[in-house]
């Protein structure tokens, strides 16, 4: 019951708080090659792999080619098309972790790189909103993910309880028939016991009268010694 309570509060809250809200903290942050402007945002209840899968199809949105920098740690997207960042391609990094404490999360920070220039909004103010938009769009996105995911195991969930419900239907009913047949038998029995108690007694009746005949046949025989 514990487990159901706490699935219903991340299903009716969680989701629909982050659809509602997206905090992205905007600062430099270091890179593999320096420190520059970035944007951090936590993607809550998501694991790395399922953040990791959305980044990369998300991406490909751009027309850029997506690969990881093991190195680094990054996910590096070259010449990304952003029309609303840059009349030329963009780099994008993105740095993604995953932090199981005390709750299950996703760290992601994200740099924009134009021609060795990262957005910022302190130097164009748009440029640094629409990068919040491209975010929130792939924050909403894995929180759309991540609430799907939630819902087909719950739906698995409930087809296993449906299917546990049948069988007790089935054993309940099966057991029901086991009782009628049981007290079918009992008054059967039941009857039987009276009409063999009837029988002794008329048995005990003929078997007294039969003793008398047999000692009077008895009686018979000595006369003849």
């Amino acid at each position: 019951m514990k487990n159901l309570i706490a699935v219903l509060v991340f299903v009716f809250t969680t989701s629909f708080t982050f659809a509602q809200t997206m905090d992205i903290s905007e600062a430099p942050r270091a890179k593999e090659n320096g420190t520059y402007n970035s944007y951090l945002f936590e993607l809550p209840d998501v694991g790395k792999d399922g953040a990791v899968k959305d980044w990369e199809k998300f991406m490909s949105n751009f027309k850029g080619k997506t690969k990881y920098n093991r190195k680094a740690k990054l996910y590096v997207t070259e010449n990304a098309k952003m029309p609303r960042l840059s009349d030329g391609t963009v780099d994008v990094y993105a740095r993604i972790l995953e932090d199981k404490n005390p709750n299950k999360r996703t760290s992601v920070i994200v740099w924009f790189e134009l021609a060795d220039i990262y957005v910022n909004s302190e130097s164009d103010e748009q440029k640094g909103e629409y990068a919040k938009e491209i975010l929130t769009e792939y924050g909403m996105l894995t929180s759309k993910h991540q609430a799907q995911s939630v819902l087909d195991k719950e739906e698995k969930r409930m087809a296993d309880l449906e299917k546990r419900m049948s069988k007790l239907k089935k054993q309940n009913k099966d057991m029901l028939k086991e009782i009628e047949k049981a007290k079918e038998s009992l008054s059967k029995n039941e009857k039987g016991v009276e009409v063999n108690n009837l029988d002794q007694k008329s048995l005990v009746v003929e078997m007294d009268l039969q003793k008398d005949i047999i000692k009077r046949a008895k009686e018979n025989v000595k006369k003849f010694n």
